[in-house]
């Protein structure tokens, strides 16, 4: 029924038919739908699209999110005028490569998803690179394999065994019995010629500390040792010789995104080096992942000033756990190329298991465009030096991290007016603090150990719209709060030391909602029921009797103002 009377609107541009219990987007609407420009399938039980999608040749907006999508077909790739494509909330375990060459996509988000790697920004084993040169890059960060395990056969050759330029006599290689001897033959060569240098790099693309377990070095100095599961060759090349031309880099992954999305999946790389060429990208939301260490870009090729080298994976290889560091040759990936205009940021639990979390860090502070930035989960105990000069930052939420107090550095950040500071250790708010965060409009320090606020809070926050302050140790407000005109929603509940509420906060006429505890709630009602509550008023509030102080809760209900109760 839907699919026939949608069908004959044949001149429609835009279909919403979120929210519903599709199992299918029906072929017919493709078929009938080809002035279609906007979509969106979020919320249904689809857990795949037709292949009849591509037939929408105009569609330029694509929303599936929140529905049970496995996996996205192919024939997306001939949507040549799709610009923004949302499918967060799914199912999907991969991304097609196709991805990555939609040469008008402006916003992804895959975010919610089972991730483990985004199409363009990850290289793939099975390519051959070599590096001949200090001045012109190879094609991959990742040092992949010639042909020194591909068969035992080929290692048993003397011919194909690695050489380097040497005085000393060359080493003959005897024939392997297994793929790990092969390994070992392929590297025991070595050499005294200056500049024969061999280094071998893990399975993500990151290189490890010479003379670590498990790892093949040839110097001028000592011999090579074995390595279970790569195999490497060393040329030594001279500086005369003329250099092999590096292959040609590869297109740049997502010509003309600008948003991008993928936070809440399962990334254990973090591809910074990639991300920072996209030129355009202005939107970058990547926390919520498993990172533990950075990967180079995949378009950008490794150099080497006098060596050749090529190593070849074995796919059941057991590598030494060492400190993983970027290849060689490559810069150290960074996010310091979107500096002029990467406005938001997401990295939320991206710095937690990180190898080299400080320098990321500290990239972060470059971004001197940056107007909004998410750090919750990353284990601050203090402010990153370099974030002083995010100078335009205007959102910044340093929620669920181990600061003690509010850090010093914030005094810097003049355009602020959206602070978060929850579920941290603080056990003070100094005066000194809320003079720099005079231009705050929104603060949130509840789950904290705070047990007073300075007095002068209302004095120098005169633009504070919201304030949570639940969840702390709190025993009394101080009297300025009720300075705060311009305040909206405050939050005191879960203090259970708090009877009471500063005299005059009815008074404050744009206050639309007061979240209270039980405790407070209580004893208004008892006030109340005294008969000394709400009708107090202020010649009988002298500072001294607690029932006008309870009254306030009554006076705020009486005035229309919202009071919840926080159990």
């Amino acid at each position: 029924m839907l699919e026939t009377q949608v069908a004959c609107l044949t001149h429609l541009t835009y279909l919403d038919l979120s929210n519903n219990r599709l199992d299918e987007l029906p072929a017919q609407l493709c078929r009938a739908l080809s002035r279609l420009r906007c979509l969106n399938l979020s919320c249904n039980p689809i857990s795949h699209l037709p292949a009849d999608l591509s037939l929408l040749s105009a569609l330029t907006r694509l929303r599936a999110a929140g529905s049970c999508l496995v996996g996205l077909p192919p024939e997306i790739c001939t949507l040549s005028c799709l610009r923004h494509l949302d499918v967060s909330g799914n199912r999907l375990e991969s991304l097609p490569e196709w991805l990555s060459r939609l040469s008008r996509l402006e916003l992804l988000q895959v975010s919610c998803n089972r991730l483990d790697s985004i199409p363009g920004l990850r290289p793939s084993w099975g390519s051959q690179v070599h590096s001949t040169s200090s001045s012109a890059p190879s094609s991959s960060p990742v040092m992949r394999a010639t042909a020194a395990v591909g068969s035992a056969t080929a290692a048993t050759s003397p011919s194909s065994s690695p050489t380097c330029a040497s005085s000393s006599p060359t080493a003959t290689a005897t024939a392997p019995s297994t793929a790990s001897d092969a390994v070992a033959a392929s590297v025991s060569t070595s050499s005294t010629a200056p500049g024969a240098e061999l280094r071998c790099w893990d399975v993500d693309g990151l290189q490890r500390p010479d003379g670590e377990e498990g790892i093949a070095c040839s110097c001028p100095r000592s011999a090579a040792r074995s390595v279970t599961g790569f195999a490497a060759t060393a040329v030594s090349t001279d500086t005369g010789a003329a250099a092999t031309p590096s292959p040609a880099p590869a297109p740049l992954p997502f010509p003309a995104l600008t948003h991008l999305d993928f936070s809440s999946n399962r990334l254990d790389l973090l591809p910074l080096a990639a991300i920072g060429r996209m030129s355009r990208l202005t939107t970058l939301a990547f926390g919520q992942n498993c990172f533990k260490a950075c990967l180079p870009d995949p378009t950008v090729a490794t150099t080497t000033a006098t060596t050749t080298t090529s190593i070849t994976r074995v796919p059941d290889a057991a590598v030494a756990d060492a400190p993983l560091q970027p290849l060689g040759g490559v810069p150290a990936p960074s996010l310091c190329d979107l500096r002029a205009h990467l406005v938001e940021l997401d990295i939320r639990m991206a710095a937690g298991f990180l190898r080299g979390a400080a320098g990321f860090l500290e990239d972060v502070g470059r971004l001197t465009a940056l107007t909004r930035l998410n750090a919750q989960s990353n284990a601050l105990q203090a402010l990153p030096p370099s974030w002083t000069c995010l100078t335009h930052l205007v959102h910044l939420d340093l929620s669920l991290n181990a600061l003690t107090h509010l850090p010093p550095g914030l005094s810097a950040l003049h355009r602020l007016r959206h602070l978060s500071a929850a579920s941290n250790r603080m056990t003070c708010f100094p005066a000194a603090a809320a003079a720099v965060l005079s231009g705050l409009t929104f603060l949130d320090l509840s789950l904290n150990l705070l047990e007073d606020l300075p007095k002068e809070l209302g004095e120098v926050m005169t633009r504070l719209r919201v304030l949570d302050l639940h969840y702390n140790a709190l025993c009394s407000l101080p009297l300025s709060i009720t300075r705060l005109v311009r305040l909206r929603k405050i939050d005191v509940s879960r203090n259970d030391g708090l009877k009471e509420l500063p005299y005059g906060m009815a008074e404050l006429s744009c206050l639309t909602l007061v979240v209270v505890g039980k405790a407070l709630m209580d004893q208004t009602q008892a006030a109340v029921g005294s008969g000394t509550g709400a009708a107090a008023g202020p010649a009988s509030s002298s500072g001294k009797s607690s029932s006008s102080c309870y009254s306030q809760v009554g006076l705020l209900a009486a005035r229309g103002v919202r009071v919840q109760v926080a159990e």
